[in-house]
């Protein structure tokens, strides 16, 4: 616990000490995407929360008068799937309908000047054959932003959420036991800074994962905080296009100093990226960045990893009515059931159309392959496990008013494992219908 706190302290002081940087994305851009903007006619006008404690609680609106400067939007959908394969697995495949429920209510300020929100959501799924699937997810965040100046702010908020894992993840069980559900707690911080030609900016979270225990099934050594630290300085040597430089740091720190194994998983990665990002009106706007990575870890067992890093967003609204986004992303996890495994890198491309079909019919495509490598596992000449994995998606979004909305969607999952039994394809076809205020 020592360790943890240690760590805490050094990443909040750092980023307060760097708490000035520049927008992550064009927000015109974005704004001007076909999702993102706004749609007066169907986007939902929320109530004023002074009026609604009136209401609710009595007593003359005045007394509240001054919590109108907060709208709530109370959300609630009813969500019904069908998946040929529930447990994401390679034969003997099990079909299963599952209904789910998603209330949600976001408050948040109208302010000139900074802002606050307070949100929170739910989902309830239940399955018709696979009951011991059945979950109950749900997430709760608080974020303050504070304006400094023009163009310089603070940022900060608290999420919490309980999630469970989905089949097929490296660490899964088995079907004869439930998901395994986990409960995440992040604290983040992040500051912005603009002043011609500098572009300034700095993340920085602590992130702490308790995973439950699941039957007989002891995960005390999945517990681990998280910490990240990732300044950014650029410089704009032409009006809309800035180069930069991002150096990064990560920290793993593990609550049990040496798991059921025998193995110490604590690591610390450093990366360096530079890169270029590119913000043209509100047409186009792109942010890429590469250079290298490199992990090691307090265990001598596990070698060091040096490896290539990647990562960038681009928003291109082609036309009024049509937006194509992409991303890369480099990520690593570890996992304890794997213990030849130092490292899980997994390297992602995304590519995504939205089409406006009418004011209120919005369709997505989108297609994201992924590669994950568990580094470590080449052991006398035997190749390390590799997991290629291809999702496509394409959702139809019918905005029936400012009230009522209605989706359906269909995914398709294939994973290409060069591990006997970790291969799969699963179909799923969702419905959605919704109220909103």
């Amino acid at each position: 616990m020592r360790r943890c706190r240690s760590w805490l302290a050094a990443v909040t002081a750092f980023g307060v000490c760097l708490g000035a940087g520049a927008p992550a994305l064009s927000q015109t851009t974005k704004q001007s995407s076909v999702t993102a903007r706004a749609r007066p006619d169907y986007d939902p006008i929320g109530l004023q929360l002074g009026t609604l404690l009136s209401t609710a609680l009595g007593g003359p609106e005045e007394g509240y008068e001054a919590l109108n400067s907060f709208l709530v939007f109370p959300k609630f959908a009813m969500e019904g799937e069908y998946t040929d394969n529930v447990f994401n697995a390679e034969t003997d495949k099990v079909s299963d309908k599952i209904i789910s429920f998603k209330p949600s209510l976001n408050i948040t300020s109208d302010w000139v000047n900074h802002a606050l929100a307070v949100s929170g959501e739910a989902t309830v799924g239940r399955h018709f054959k696979a009951n011991n699937e059945n979950f109950e997810d749900y997430k709760g965040s608080v974020e303050g932003r504070l304006d400094v100046a023009a163009q310089s702010n603070i940022t900060a908020g608290i999420t919490h959420e309980r999630r469970h894992e989905g089949r097929g993840a490296p660490d899964d069980p088995g079907v004869t036991f439930g998901p395994t559900v986990s409960f995440d707690t992040t604290f983040e911080l992040e500051g912005e800074f603009s002043t011609d030609p500098l572009i300034a900016r700095v993340e920085s979270s602590a992130k702490r994962t308790d995973v439950l225990d699941n039957g007989t099934i002891n995960n005390d050594d999945r517990d681990v905080w998280k910490f990240v630290v990732r300044p950014r300085l650029g410089y704009e040597f032409f009006e809309d296009t800035a180069l930069f430089a991002q150096p990064g740091f990560t920290a793993l720190v593990f609550d049990v100093r040496v798991d059921d194994d025998g193995f110490d998983r604590d690591s610390r990665e450093y990366e360096l990226l530079g890169g270029l990002t590119y913000d043209f009106s509100d047409v186009t706007y792109a942010d890429i960045g590469v250079g290298v990575a490199h992990t090691r870890f307090d265990d001598p067992t596990f070698k060091p990893v040096t490896r290539f890093s990647l990562e960038g967003t681009s928003i291109w609204n082609v036309t009024e009515l049509v937006t194509i986004t992409s991303a890369t992303r480099r990520e690593s996890s570890v996992s304890v059931a794997r213990t030849e495994t130092s490292v899980i890198s997994t390297m992602s491309f995304e590519l995504a159309a939205d089409w406006e079909a009418r004011d209120n019919l919005l369709v997505n495509v989108g297609a994201v392959v992924s590669i994950a490598d568990f580094e470590g596992e080449e052991t006398d000449g035997a190749e390390a496990r590799q997991d290629n994995q291809f999702i496509f998606r394409a959702t139809a979004r019918y905005l029936i008013g400012q009230n009522l909305f209605a989706s359906a969607e269909y995914i398709l999952t294939r994973r290409d494992s060069n591990e006997a039994g970790s291969s799969f394809t699963t179909n799923r076809f969702l419905m959605r219908i919704g109220v909103q205020l």
